[in-house]
Formats: structure tokens, C-alpha cells, sequence
């Protein structure tokens, strides 16, 4: 049987970070994929209650007390950008990363484009499998591949995701991460 070992974290929906007719300088200007992400400072949201948001675009957002959450706890390797026209939230980004079973999530690559050494697609299928347990370890990563339009996969330990729950954070919900055992 499989065995939960992390959770993905999943944000409510927001407007995009990078409005229509901007530019959005993450993306390559040959074909359009996103290559990194790149923060608007200019992003203004004066509707946000909630702890964490995925904007249209795919750009995490995470308020003042999300960001507390995680200083508090001292996880590793975790990025906050202040949005200045947002009052008390900020672009969120990990930096280190979670690596995912590329076989058992089934993963698929559409066309690789030289130009930016990035796919046009990854797409992953129903179940998330991660390639190895971090025991004892606290911590919010990213995948290495950005899945669907740009959107980087949060993924959280067990613990962590359960003392969030326990903190009240809201606006997300979890989906498993399994381990394949054959």
C-alpha cells in the first residue's frame, strides 16, 4: 500500500499577478513559457482575507500571518517579496526543492523548446508520488517543474501541515503526496 508522506498544498484562485496587457517578464520573449517567476510590485489586490492565493498566472500569494507561520517555525529556503500596493501580503516563493517520482506520477513532457530549455507543457497525472521521505524535516518546497501554465507545485511535511490546520490558516486545502512502495 502507498504511504502518505507530504502533502501538496493548494491556494484559492486570485486575479493575475501580471494583468492583462502587461508583460510578464518571467517569460521567455521567443516563445512565451514561463522561465521564472518574477513578482509584480505593482499588483494591487485589495480583496484578499485569506493565508494563501494562486493567482491566475500562477504566482503564490500569502499573508502576514502565513508568513509569521513559517518564520516562526524556522523553515528553510522560503522567499517573501513585499507587495506594497497589497497591504500585509506578500509574493511567495520556495527555493529549495521536493523531488517528485517522475514514473509513478506519470508525468508528461510536450515539446521542448531550445530557446528557453524549458517544456511547453508538464502535466502530471491524478496521484503525486515523492521520490524519496524526509525524515524529521520541517518544510514548504517547490517542484523542480513548473506543471500546467507556470503553476510551482507547494509541497509541506506532515507536521507542518498539520500544526497549519491547527494555526487556523485558511484559504488552501492539501492533497496527498504518496510514496510508491511495490
Amino acid at each position: 500500500m502507498d504511504e502518505i508522506i507530504a502533502k501538496q498544498i493548494i491556494g484559492r484562485d486570485c486575479d493575475f499577478m501580471w494583468g492583462r496587457g502587461t508583460v510578464d517578464p518571467g517569460k521567455c520573449p521567443m516563445c512565451g513559457n514561463r522561465i521564472k517567476k518574477v513578482p509584480n510590485l505593482d499588483y494591487a489586490n485589495y480583496k484578499l482575507t485569506q493565508d494563501l492565493y494562486v493567482t491566475w498566472d500562477c504566482y503564490q500569494i500569502v499573508s502576514e500571518r502565513f508568513r509569521h507561520f513559517c518564520v516562526h517555525r524556522h523553515l528553510e529556503g522560503l522567499k517573501f517579496i513585499k507587495l506594497p500596493k497589497t497591504n500585509g501580503y506578500f509574493y511567495f516563493e520556495p527555493t529549495l526543492i521536493y523531488p517528485l517520482d517522475n514514473l509513478h506520477t506519470e508525468l508528461r513532457f510536450d515539446k521542448f523548446r531550445n530557446c528557453c530549455k524549458q517544456y511547453n507543457w508538464v502535466g502530471g497525472g491524478v496521484k503525486y508520488y515523492g521520490s524519496m521521505k524526509f525524515e524529521n524535516e520541517r518544510f514548504i518546497r517547490r517542484t523542480v517543474w513548473l506543471i500546467g501554465g507556470g503553476d510551482i507545485p507547494l509541497i509541506v511535511d506532515l507536521q507542518t501541515a498539520d500544526e497549519m490546520v491547527k494555526e487556523g490558516l485558511k484559504g488552501f486545502f492539501f492533497r496527498d503526496i504518496y510514496y510508491y512502495n511495490p
